[in-house]
């Protein structure tokens, strides 16, 4: 009997050690567990900022090399302000070429109220009388002018006596023009107000 007794007490002793040891090894798995999501956690945080750190120095390189090409790309814009620059080019147009020019029809988009970097469109109708090469020259003048404009609407007239070999033809050309001009930010100077 006193053998059953030291066998029971042996088996409880042996069932208390073998419950403490599953309550250690499943605190311990789930210690493990939560560090381990944790530090998964951590890591896709490092390796999201890694790439955003990768990311932003690649836009700062791209920044970088395109600073040249950003300012010569202003210039072939009008700013809303430098409409008159379009105007006066055309119509030097005529000084150049030898053909008189014509402007009719100028007028603008309306820019208030677009935000800065937006489009807008400047037109003019525009008209050359003159000889073949000089009507020509204004054409060639037009098409190569140093902002983005579209030429449209072309028309070219001949005007004179066929049979009379001792009068000039007089060509008379015309066509609407669209400047592009881009809208700049502009920058209202701060008021003092009293509370």
């Amino acid at each position: 009997m006193n053998s059953i007794r030291s066998h029971s007490s042996m088996l409880i002793l042996f069932l208390l050690i073998l419950s403490a040891s599953v309550g250690v090894y499943g605190y311990m798995r789930y210690a493990v567990n939560a560090s381990l999501a944790r530090a998964k956690t951590a890591r896709g945080i490092v390796v999201a900022e890694q790439a955003n750190k990768m990311r932003e120095q690649s836009i700062s390189d791209i920044y970088a090399a395109t600073a040249g090409g950003r300012s010569s790309v202003r210039g072939f814009f009008l700013s809303d302000g430098d409409a008159v620059a379009l105007i006066e080019s055309l119509e030097k147009l005529g000084n150049i070429s030898g053909a008189p020019v014509v402007l009719s029809n100028v007028n603008a988009d309306d820019t208030s109220g677009l935000p800065a970097g937006s489009f807008a469109t400047i037109h003019a109708h525009l008209e050359a009388t003159g000889s073949w090469t000089a009507v020509m020259r204004t054409l060639e003048l037009s098409e190569t002018l140093p902002y983005t404009a579209t030429l449209s609407g072309i028309r070219l007239d001949w005007s004179g006596n066929p049979t009379d070999k001792n009068t000039k033809a007089t060509w008379k050309l015309s066509y609407d023009i669209a400047g592009s001009v881009i809208v700049q930010a502009t920058t209202t100077p701060a008021t003092n107000q009293k509370p």
